[in-house]
């Protein structure tokens, strides 16, 4: 899979970020951006069943905070997609591949976003 593919499916730049896996023992993921004001770290945190999305850089710049939304945006909606994939409504809450606590978690994770 191609890192520069985000989550969307929309092709990224390939020069815009640069993605790193720093540990195989970890569920990390970092990508830094490519003016080198921000980086977003995507942990997976399978004990405490949750899914963390960090930024790190204390002046990131415009272009980064919209490349960061247009990133974090797209995994909001693939979350949505595991939780509430109206596609399937026969699956019971219980059986989805994820479930929200609390349920509105994803939409307030959205209302976050610099360039939501």
């Amino acid at each position: 899979s191609d890192p520069f593919v985000s989550i969307h499916g929309q092709p990224q730049d390939p020069k815009s970020w640069r993605a790193d896996q720093p540990s195989s023992d970890e569920y990390v993921l970092e990508m830094l951006y490519h003016d080198q004001t921000g980086m977003i770290q995507i942990e997976l945190l399978e004990e405490k069943g949750e899914i963390r999305v960090l930024r790190c850089g204390s002046m990131p710049s415009t272009q980064y905070l919209m490349q960061e939304s247009i990133i974090v945006d797209g995994i909001l909606d693939e979350l949505h997609q595991c939780a509430f994939d109206d596609s399937e409504p026969d699956i019971k809450d219980e059986h989805r591949l994820l479930i929200p606590d609390p349920t509105n978690a994803i939409d307030t994770a959205r209302e976050t976003l610099a360039f939501g």
